[in-house]
Protein backbone atom coordinates (compact mmCIF):
# COMPACT_ATOMS: atom_id res chain seq x y z
CA UNK A 1 0.00 0.00 0.00
CA UNK A 2 1.43 3.30 -1.09
CA UNK A 3 1.30 5.93 1.66
CA UNK A 4 1.01 9.61 0.70
CA UNK A 5 4.07 11.74 1.13
CA UNK A 6 4.18 13.74 4.35
CA UNK A 7 5.88 16.57 2.48
CA UNK A 8 3.04 16.79 -0.05
CA UNK A 9 0.45 16.82 2.74
CA UNK A 10 2.31 19.63 4.51
CA UNK A 11 2.53 21.61 1.28
CA UNK A 12 -1.21 21.32 0.66
CA UNK A 13 -2.10 22.23 4.25
CA UNK A 14 0.29 25.18 4.23
CA UNK A 15 -1.06 26.33 0.87
CA UNK A 16 -4.65 26.38 2.09
CA UNK A 17 -3.63 28.14 5.30
CA UNK A 18 -1.79 30.73 3.24
CA UNK A 19 -4.94 31.37 1.19
CA UNK A 20 -6.98 31.79 4.38
CA UNK A 21 -4.46 34.19 5.91
CA UNK A 22 -4.23 36.14 2.66
CA UNK A 23 -8.02 36.49 2.58
CA UNK A 24 -8.03 37.70 6.19
CA UNK A 25 -5.30 40.24 5.44
CA UNK A 26 -7.23 41.45 2.40
CA UNK A 27 -10.39 41.84 4.48
CA UNK A 28 -8.49 43.80 7.13
CA UNK A 29 -6.99 46.02 4.46
CA UNK A 30 -10.39 46.72 2.93
CA UNK A 31 -11.83 47.45 6.37
CA UNK A 32 -9.05 49.96 7.00
CA UNK A 33 -9.67 51.61 3.63
CA UNK A 34 -13.36 51.90 4.52
CA UNK A 35 -12.41 53.59 7.78
CA UNK A 36 -10.23 56.09 5.94
CA UNK A 37 -12.92 56.75 3.34
CA UNK A 38 -15.46 57.50 6.06
CA UNK A 39 -13.13 59.83 7.93
CA UNK A 40 -11.95 61.75 4.86
CA UNK A 41 -14.93 61.87 2.52
CA UNK A 42 -13.93 64.91 0.49
CA UNK A 43 -10.36 63.68 0.09
CA UNK A 44 -11.67 60.27 -0.99
CA UNK A 45 -13.77 61.90 -3.69
CA UNK A 46 -10.78 63.87 -4.96
CA UNK A 47 -8.64 60.75 -4.91
CA UNK A 48 -11.18 58.74 -6.90
CA UNK A 49 -11.53 61.59 -9.38
CA UNK A 50 -7.76 61.74 -9.84
CA UNK A 51 -7.68 57.98 -10.33
CA UNK A 52 -10.39 58.14 -12.99
CA UNK A 53 -8.59 60.91 -14.88
CA UNK A 54 -5.34 58.94 -14.70
CA UNK A 55 -7.09 55.86 -16.08
CA UNK A 56 -8.56 57.88 -18.94
CA UNK A 57 -5.09 59.04 -19.88
CA UNK A 58 -3.72 55.52 -19.48
CA UNK A 59 -6.26 54.10 -21.93
CA UNK A 60 -5.25 56.76 -24.42
CA UNK A 61 -1.60 55.78 -24.03
CA UNK A 62 -2.43 52.10 -24.48
CA UNK A 63 -4.02 52.94 -27.82
CA UNK A 64 -1.49 55.51 -29.07
CA UNK A 65 1.78 54.21 -27.64
CA UNK A 66 1.25 50.46 -27.21
CA UNK A 67 -0.93 50.20 -30.34
CA UNK A 68 -3.61 48.25 -28.53
CA UNK A 69 -6.86 47.76 -30.50
CA UNK A 70 -9.23 50.70 -30.53
CA UNK A 71 -12.32 48.83 -29.30
CA UNK A 72 -10.98 47.62 -25.90
CA UNK A 73 -9.37 50.99 -25.23
CA UNK A 74 -12.57 52.81 -26.21
CA UNK A 75 -14.71 50.55 -24.00
CA UNK A 76 -12.37 51.10 -21.06
CA UNK A 77 -12.37 54.85 -21.71
CA UNK A 78 -16.18 54.90 -21.82
CA UNK A 79 -16.40 52.82 -18.63
CA UNK A 80 -14.27 55.30 -16.72
CA UNK A 81 -16.30 58.17 -18.12
CA UNK A 82 -19.37 56.51 -16.62
CA UNK A 83 -17.53 56.29 -13.30
CA UNK A 84 -16.83 60.01 -13.58
CA UNK A 85 -20.55 60.74 -13.95
CA UNK A 86 -21.29 58.43 -11.02
CA UNK A 87 -18.83 60.41 -8.92
CA UNK A 88 -21.05 63.50 -9.15
CA UNK A 89 -23.45 62.08 -6.55
CA UNK A 90 -20.67 60.73 -4.33
CA UNK A 91 -21.01 59.58 -1.58
CA UNK A 92 -24.79 59.22 -1.99
CA UNK A 93 -25.10 56.50 -4.63
CA UNK A 94 -28.45 54.89 -5.38
CA UNK A 95 -28.34 51.44 -7.03
CA UNK A 96 -31.51 52.27 -8.97
CA UNK A 97 -30.09 55.49 -10.43
CA UNK A 98 -29.16 55.53 -14.15
CA UNK A 99 -25.47 56.46 -13.54
CA UNK A 100 -25.06 53.52 -11.14
CA UNK A 101 -26.70 51.03 -13.49
CA UNK A 102 -24.75 52.30 -16.50
CA UNK A 103 -21.49 52.08 -14.53
CA UNK A 104 -22.22 48.48 -13.53
CA UNK A 105 -23.05 47.56 -17.12
CA UNK A 106 -19.91 49.22 -18.44
CA UNK A 107 -17.82 47.46 -15.80
CA UNK A 108 -19.09 44.06 -16.95
CA UNK A 109 -18.61 44.92 -20.63
CA UNK A 110 -15.11 46.24 -19.93
CA UNK A 111 -14.11 42.98 -18.24
CA UNK A 112 -15.51 40.86 -21.05
CA UNK A 113 -13.88 42.87 -23.84
CA UNK A 114 -10.42 42.92 -22.26
CA UNK A 115 -10.60 39.23 -21.34
CA UNK A 116 -11.48 38.29 -24.91
CA UNK A 117 -8.67 40.50 -26.19
CA UNK A 118 -6.04 38.84 -24.00
CA UNK A 119 -7.43 35.39 -24.74
CA UNK A 120 -7.06 36.02 -28.46
CA UNK A 121 -3.55 37.47 -28.07
CA UNK A 122 -1.83 35.11 -25.66
CA UNK A 123 1.33 35.20 -27.76
CA UNK A 124 1.73 38.85 -26.78
CA UNK A 125 2.81 37.81 -23.29
CA UNK A 126 5.47 35.49 -24.65
CA UNK A 127 6.68 38.24 -26.95
CA UNK A 128 7.20 40.47 -23.92
CA UNK A 129 8.65 37.48 -22.00
CA UNK A 130 6.17 37.71 -19.14
CA UNK A 131 3.86 35.09 -17.61
CA UNK A 132 0.31 35.30 -19.05
CA UNK A 133 -1.83 34.68 -15.96
CA UNK A 134 -0.04 36.96 -13.44
CA UNK A 135 0.34 39.68 -16.06
CA UNK A 136 -3.32 39.56 -17.00
CA UNK A 137 -4.35 39.61 -13.33
CA UNK A 138 -2.11 42.62 -12.70
CA UNK A 139 -3.55 44.46 -15.70
CA UNK A 140 -7.12 43.79 -14.61
CA UNK A 141 -6.38 44.85 -11.03
CA UNK A 142 -4.74 48.16 -11.93
CA UNK A 143 -6.55 49.18 -15.11
CA UNK A 144 -10.05 47.72 -14.76
CA UNK A 145 -10.79 47.01 -11.08
CA UNK A 146 -8.98 49.83 -9.28
CA UNK A 147 -11.64 52.55 -9.57
CA UNK A 148 -14.63 50.20 -9.02
CA UNK A 149 -12.89 48.85 -5.90
CA UNK A 150 -12.55 52.42 -4.65
CA UNK A 151 -16.29 52.93 -5.15
CA UNK A 152 -16.97 49.62 -3.41
CA UNK A 153 -14.89 50.63 -0.38
CA UNK A 154 -16.81 53.91 -0.28
CA UNK A 155 -20.28 52.34 -0.22
CA UNK A 156 -20.52 52.61 3.55
CA UNK A 157 -20.10 56.39 3.37
CA UNK A 158 -23.58 56.50 1.86
CA UNK A 159 -24.98 55.26 5.18
CA UNK A 160 -22.68 57.03 7.63
CA UNK A 161 -22.59 60.71 6.65
CA UNK A 162 -25.05 63.54 6.99
CA UNK A 163 -25.07 66.95 5.33
CA UNK A 164 -23.14 69.44 7.42
CA UNK A 165 -24.47 72.85 8.30
CA UNK A 166 -22.79 76.16 8.84
CA UNK A 167 -20.38 78.22 6.75
CA UNK A 168 -16.86 77.09 6.11
CA UNK A 169 -17.54 73.45 6.96
CA UNK A 170 -17.05 70.41 4.83
CA UNK A 171 -19.99 69.28 2.75
CA UNK A 172 -20.32 66.10 4.83
CA UNK A 173 -20.11 65.44 8.52
CA UNK A 174 -19.60 62.04 10.09
CA UNK A 175 -22.16 60.69 12.50
CA UNK A 176 -21.29 59.54 15.99
CA UNK A 177 -18.81 56.69 16.18
CA UNK A 178 -21.18 54.02 17.62
CA UNK A 179 -23.89 54.86 15.11
CA UNK A 180 -21.40 54.90 12.25
CA UNK A 181 -20.01 51.50 13.20
CA UNK A 182 -23.50 50.05 13.52
CA UNK A 183 -24.49 51.30 10.08
CA UNK A 184 -21.21 50.18 8.51
CA UNK A 185 -22.00 46.55 9.27
CA UNK A 186 -25.18 46.67 7.22
CA UNK A 187 -24.32 49.28 4.59
CA UNK A 188 -23.35 46.84 1.85
CA UNK A 189 -26.32 44.59 2.65
CA UNK A 190 -28.62 47.60 2.45
CA UNK A 191 -27.18 48.54 -0.94
CA UNK A 192 -27.67 45.02 -2.26
CA UNK A 193 -31.19 44.92 -0.84
CA UNK A 194 -32.05 48.16 -2.60
CA UNK A 195 -30.74 46.76 -5.86
CA UNK A 196 -32.92 43.66 -5.46
CA UNK A 197 -35.97 45.79 -4.64
CA UNK A 198 -35.34 47.96 -7.71
CA UNK A 199 -35.14 44.90 -9.95
CA UNK A 200 -38.32 43.44 -8.45
CA UNK A 201 -40.17 46.70 -8.97
CA UNK A 202 -38.99 46.83 -12.57
CA UNK A 203 -40.35 43.30 -13.06
CA UNK A 204 -43.64 44.20 -11.37
CA UNK A 205 -43.07 41.97 -8.34
CA UNK A 206 -44.52 43.12 -5.04
CA UNK A 207 -41.92 43.84 -2.38
CA UNK A 208 -41.95 44.78 1.26
CA UNK A 209 -39.65 47.05 3.19
CA UNK A 210 -39.41 44.77 6.22
CA UNK A 211 -35.99 43.41 5.35
CA UNK A 212 -34.64 46.81 4.41
CA UNK A 213 -36.01 48.40 7.57
CA UNK A 214 -34.55 45.64 9.74
CA UNK A 215 -31.09 46.37 8.43
CA UNK A 216 -31.27 49.87 9.85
Amino acid sequence: MHLPSLFVILVYISGYLFIVFAAICLACGLYYLVELAEEYTSFTKKLIRSGILAQLGLHGLLWLYERFPFVPCMIGFAAHLSYLFLLRSFPFMEPSSPPFMVSCAMFVIDNIVWFRFFKANVEMFYRYRIAPVPSMASFFLFVIWLVPCAFFCSLTINESVLPATGPGRDIYQSQSVPDRKKRRKNAILVTLERAVVSVKRALGIETTRDTLTALY
